[in-house]
């Protein structure tokens, strides 16, 4: 969406220049004035007589103006603005053009996506069918639709209930990560050998539930709210990014179930 709004914004800028552009040459050539052209020394010119004479009518009028006190006879006429004036204002349009091309590509990525996509709640699938997906793949699931990393979540493994918030109230029975590392942003694959979360760029380590366990990441991995629905349906609300735990806030005691991949 911002890559539209981008393309529309460059598309309008550019719309303006041309219209200043046409503007100045059509004042150039519209106020340039009218110099009969002389027959050379070989060839007449024919109709220079009806023109020179036309000019001489026009210079005897100024110049008995000039002769009654009237400034403006004697004055040259307006020849549109001169090419610094139009090199400005192009270069001033180009930069509103520019300036409100960032904006509106600002706006498209921080405003929420109410037509379904990424920062609305999403309607992801029957939480038995998610459950049975995230079986069969090794335990996970990702979700690109939501930037997200579906878990199994359990309430017996969280008996202080301190992901309650993000589960509705323990009630859904898959917790929901955000696919980036919270070191400097890489996207976090699952490794298959280990069961956890392993950043390949900087060897960040987070357990199932995305919790903190090595390497240079600050805290555990982001994460989104879920609600299961009066039909058993599991909706994700990527509207707003809920902070990881702290390094010492861990609730899944689970060890590796192998070797690591960083």
């Amino acid at each position: 969406m911002w890559t539209f709004a981008i393309v529309v914004t460059a598309l309008l800028a550019a719309l303006a220049v041309a219209a200043v552009a046409g503007r100045f040459w059509l004042l150039h050539l519209v106020n340039r004035p009218v110099r009969p052209a002389l027959a050379g020394a070989g060839g007449g010119c024919e109709g220079c007589p009806s023109v020179m004479m036309m000019a001489a009518q026009g210079g005897g009028s100024a110049g008995s103006s000039g002769r009654g006190g009237n400034a403006s006879g004697g004055s040259s006429a307006s020849q549109g603005p001169n090419r610094r004036t139009f090199l400005r204002g192009a270069l001033g349009v180009s930069a509103l053009g520019a300036v409100g091309g960032f904006g509106a590509a600002s706006l498209a990525f921080l405003w929420p996506d109410v037509r379904g996509g990424f920062g609305a709640v999403l309607d992801v699938d029957d939480e038995d069918n998610i459950l049975n997906e995230i079986d069969e793949n090794g335990g996970r699931l990702e979700y690109p639709p939501g930037r997200a990393l579906l878990v199994r979540y359990d309430p017996e493994d969280d008996p202080e209930g301190q992901y309650a918030e993000l589960t509705d109230d323990q009630n859904a029975r898959v917790m929901a990560l955000y696919q980036v590392c919270v070191h400097l942003g890489c996207t976090v694959p699952w490794c298959d050998s280990s069961g956890w979360w392993e950043c390949p760029c900087h060897g960040s380590q987070y357990n199932r539930w995305g919790e903190w366990m090595g390497g240079p990441a600050p805290r555990g991995l982001d994460r989104f709210r879920v609600e299961i629905g009066g039909d058993g349906r599991l909706m994700l609300d990527t509207s707003e990014i809920i902070s990881g735990p702290s390094r010492g806030e861990r609730a899944l005691q689970e060890p590796p179930d192998g070797a690591h991949c960083t």
